[in-house]
């Protein structure tokens, strides 16, 4: 399927760019996710992202997504770039340009967006929160509901121990057809010199639809950072549903 090949050559383009000079960060992350509507499907999901930096104070970086979840009958897909600025040490903000995409029966669909993103680190507590703006032209009836739609996301963290931390996450997209929100609390453990864990709870409300799901995945750091400045902007990731 396309978004398996995307994915294995944004991983070979990750291990090729990790010696490059100027590279400071990138991650391959790997998630398995079920949802109590569908007891029977555990769904797969994928990532990776690379930074490089020109500078202190300015980075460009790319993260990229593969979602085979439970409650869609297709694959969906997102790329996004981001161009950043570190204000301090504690501090980046950024633009970001995404493409989400959806697979089903070998016939592909997508939407690209536009938006803001800002993030910190200062001590035991970390966050990042964006806003993103769909384009309004059409490229698929199929995602009408993303025709200017508006898509919002946050994520915090607390680090109770230099090992374990405590998670949470919030996500909202509005749209013509439906207003999907979806928030999310759970734990991570980072191995010493080795990949995070995680487990988290969560649900998701689409209207006259809701959901409880759960997740368990892993995180592998790459390069001597601890990933990228900012995560992957799509509906797929933010409000963890269907369209």
């Amino acid at each position: 399927m396309i978004y398996k090949a995307i994915l294995a050559s944004t991983l070979a383009l990750t291990a090729g760019t990790a010696s490059a000079q100027g590279f400071t960060g990138g991650y391959l992350g790997a998630e398995a996710q079920s949802y109590a509507e569908d007891d029977n499907n555990i769904s797969p999901n994928y990532s990776a992202g690379i930074e490089y930096s020109f500078n202190r104070n300015w980075a460009i970086s790319a993260n990229i997504g593969s979602y085979d979840q439970g409650l869609l009958t297709g694959v969906g897909g997102n790329l996004t770039t981001h161009l950043i600025y570190h204000v301090n040490e504690s501090a980046s903000v950024g633009v970001f340009r995404s493409a989400d995409a959806y697979e089903d029966d070998g016939i592909a669909f997508g939407q690209g967006m536009t938006g803001l993103e800002g993030g910190f680190e200062s001590g035991n507590i970390g966050g990042e929160a964006f806003l993103g703006f769909y384009d309004s032209e059409l490229d698929s009836d199929n995602l009408a509901s993303l025709s200017g739609a508006t898509l919002f996301g946050a994520d915090a963290s607390y680090a109770v121990t230099e090992a374990i931390s405590a998670n949470a996450s919030f996500g909202y997209l509005n749209s013509d057809l439906e207003d999907i929100t979806s928030i999310s609390a759970g734990a991570s453990y980072k191995f010493n010199a080795g990949p995070s864990i995680y487990a988290e709870l969560g649900q998701f409300d689409a209207g006259d639809s809701d959901s409880t799901f759960i997740g368990v995945g892993a995180n592998v750091a790459l390069g001597a950072g601890r990933g990228t400045t900012f995560d992957i902007r799509s509906a797929f990731n933010s409000v963890r549903s269907g369209f």
